[in-house]
């Protein structure tokens, strides 16, 4: 019972004086910044010149540092280049010596088998690069369907090197500046490395690691279900002294498993990769998975789950992990899925940091005083000042009336100073703490609470309600710590709560 009243003494002194995110009112007055034109997810966020640049599947908008459109780039800041007879599905950008690569996947609309790799070049001012490949684009068709390029490398001599897949293949290619296939590389410019018989391939991320090029990505050999790591030289030859003849393994499920298990993002801190991959075995049981695997001791271990429907992750210099996202829900209603914008803080070792608003989480509701509503964050960027931007797609039938609201929208969070409505969170408590069916919010009569949000020490939200009501019943929790938010009209209020 002592530990139970200590636990619980903490937890009170930690709701008023931890770290408290507001939206960043210098971005376009109010935080938030709104294009109803565009539909698309954004995917990858750069910024450069005091301006952010948004890459979506076919194009990408762009917008400066205090929220204003940037005129400068392509028509109002945008650039869409799907047209009559091709699509695009990207599945990465880089940012190089003032120019944005976007790759992926190109396909005719007349044929759904006809795709081949595509990678196009746009300057940061808006304008396609028209001395790369053809106006800007690089085409590439080896002969075989569904080939994608996953990842790529660009050279301080503007040379491109790409890693993807195609039928049972990983495949290297070697790409010059100009956009057209090194053929010094293989002879023909790409190499494939073909997996062992029943094996097949999905997804792969290219590395510069201790001298060599790293490829990681995931397989099913002969049934297992692995993580696979490969290195080659920079003529593509496999290091035979590493693992068996340039091959590493590492099981994610063992012979006889069912379900798929597809790598679908990686990134590199020091000698340790933090690998993103799905697995599924039904309609309603699907997960996204991070895992840290150390190259050195070729050791894995689990970190933490990260959304489904769409997610992004960032590590800071300090290893600490930032998470946003959206997950699956059906069917997508206000009381059984109600998605807001979010973001997480770890550590490395998936912990959630307490410091950061004082639960490890921050969630944005666009329309907290509405019934229904869908925000569904995709992607983040991370100022070196701790400003963290978010960007995804919203959609409320209900604002305004008749009309709705729906499309591309993005906030700004920063550390914000205690406002003068501080002394009024004083007003509010809890009980009983701990408590076993009714928790009880005792304000003072001028709060008006128009939203509570109960998240779990993961960072799951378990229960929202969106009215002035102050009992809440939790009988339906399972014991263990919760936060509980509430939000006002002129601030949010946080406290910890212990469920018996």
């Amino acid at each position: 019972m002592r530990k139970v009243i200590f636990i619980f003494t903490l937890f009170a002194n930690s709701v008023f004086y931890s770290q408290n995110l507001g939206l960043d009112t210098s971005f376009d007055t109010d935080g938030k910044v709104f294009n109803t034109s565009i539909s698309e997810f954004p995917q990858e966020i750069f910024f450069e010149d005091n301006k952010y640049f948004f890459v979506f599947d076919n194009g990408f908008y762009s917008i400066n540092y205090d929220g204003t459109v940037n005129t400068s780039f392509g028509v109002n800041g945008k650039i869409f280049f799907n047209n009559s007879t091709e699509l695009f599905l990207t599945k990465g950008a880089k940012m190089h010596n003032g120019f944005i690569y976007i790759f992926g996947q190109q396909s005719y609309n007349s044929s759904g088998t006809n795709k081949n790799t595509f990678i196009a070049k746009i300057s940061t001012s808006g304008v396609f690069d028209t001395s790369f490949g053809t106006n800007g684009f690089m085409r590439f068709d080896s002969g075989v369907d569904e080939e994608i390029i996953n990842d790529i490398i660009i050279n301080d001599d503007g040379k491109i090197l790409a890693v993807g897949t195609r039928a049972n293949t990983l495949f290297v290619s070697k790409i010059n500046s100009n956009g057209t296939p090194d053929l010094s590389f293989n002879s023909v410019g790409y190499k494939s490395f073909t997996l062992p018989s029943q094996s097949f391939s999905m997804g792969v991320s290219v590395y510069n690691y201790l001298g060599n090029l790293l490829l990681v990505g995931s397989a099913t050999l002969a049934g297992i279900k692995s993580l696979i790591f490969m290195k080659i030289d920079s003529n593509g030859n496999l290091i035979s002294s590493y693992g068996n003849n340039g091959l590493k393994t590492t099981t994610l499920a063992g012979l006889g498993t069912t379900g798929i298990y597809t790598m679908l993002k990686s990134k590199l801190f020091e000698d340790r990769l933090y690998i993103v991959y799905y697995f599924g075995w039904s309609f309603t049981t699907q997960m996204n998975q991070l895992v840290k695997y150390n190259l050195t001791s070729d050791e894995y271990s689990s970190v933490s789950n990260v959304p489904t429907v769409k997610y992004d992750y960032i590590l800071d210099s300090e290893e600490n992990i930032y998470i946003t996202g959206t997950e699956r829900c059906s069917p997508t209603t206000s009381s059984n899925c109600p998605r807001n914008y979010n973001i997480h803080k770890r550590n490395n070792f998936g912990n959630l940091d307490l410091s950061f608003n004082a639960t490890g989480s921050y969630s944005h509701n666009f329309f907290p005083g509405d019934l229904y509503s869908d925000d569904k964050s995709s992607t983040l960027f991370r100022h070196p000042d701790g400003k963290i931007l978010i960007a995804g797609n919203i959609y409320n039938p209900y604002s305004p009336y008749g009309v709705g609201t729906s499309g591309f929208a993005v906030i700004r969070v920063m550390d914000t100073p205690l406002s003068s409505n501080e002394y009024k969170k004083e007003n509010i408590s809890l009980y009983p703490n701990p408590v076993a069916d009714e928790l009880n919010i005792d304000t003072s009569s001028d709060i008006i609470i128009l939203t509570i949000e109960i998240t779990d020490v993961n960072g799951r939200l378990v229960y929202v309600q969106n009215n002035n009501n102050k009992k809440i019943q939790v009988d339906n929790l399972k014991e263990g710590v919760y936060f509980l938010k509430i939000k006002t009209e002129s601030f949010d209020y946080v406290a910890k709560f212990i469920k018996n």
